[in-house]
């Protein structure tokens, strides 16, 4: 949830940043300076056009909120906390079948919708025991709700009922991440081993 790190397409976990915490790599936040405040608002909107049909998508959500301060800057001791999207799910697709028997002829339109995702919501810290190393660890908790829907609605003339199935999940779990930042002159290597939730 930083500009810096949409700005380098999000590729910036092995850069050191005095103005920017980056979740991904908490060893990163060992060469923040000063107390920072960040998050990210996102609107986006996706237009999808057929031979039939056109569909729109736009909206804006909040994308995560970091709050890092320095406890003690000279060893590189950041303490970071925040909430970050793990994964979002927004689909609409509609599907109509036509299907001819001797018995009878069966029309329907089908839709199918997913909405929700889940959060992550971190706790960690950085140290470096020497200036050319940085460890970092946070405890995250990910929760969350996503929907998926079909809904079938048959012809009139059908023997068929309308069907509408809805299925909500609602995952939650505790993981951690520990990460290492080593420097050798110019070059940087950023490193970040999360286990499993």
């Amino acid at each position: 949830p930083s500009g810096r790190s949409m700005g380098l397409g999000s590729m910036s976990a092995a850069l050191w940043s005095t103005s920017s915490l980056l979740p991904r790599n908490p060893a990163s936040w060992g060469s923040m300076k000063t107390a920072e405040l960040q998050g990210t608002l996102n609107y986006e909107n996706i237009s999808t056009n057929s031979a039939s049909d056109q569909s729109f998508f736009g909206g804006s959500n909040m994308q995560g909120a970091t709050l890092g301060f320095p406890i003690l800057p000279q060893q590189g001791m950041t303490l970071g906390v925040g909430f970050i999207p793990f994964s979002t799910v927004r689909y609409a697709f509609n599907s109509d079948v036509q299907s001819v028997s001797a018995a009878d002829s069966v029309s329907s339109q089908s839709s199918y919708t997913g909405t929700g995702g889940i959060s992550t919501f971190f706790l960690g810290s950085s140290f470096s025991p020497v200036s050319w190393l940085s460890l970092g660890a946070a405890l995250e908790y990910n929760f969350g709700a996503m929907t998926r829907s079909v809904d079938v609605l048959f012809n009139s003339a059908s023997q068929y009922n309308h069907t509408l199935v809805t299925r909500n999940i609602s995952p939650d779990g505790f993981d951690a991440r520990v990460a290492a930042m080593f420097t050798a002159g110019a070059l940087t290597l950023g490193t970040t081993l999360r286990l499993p939730a």
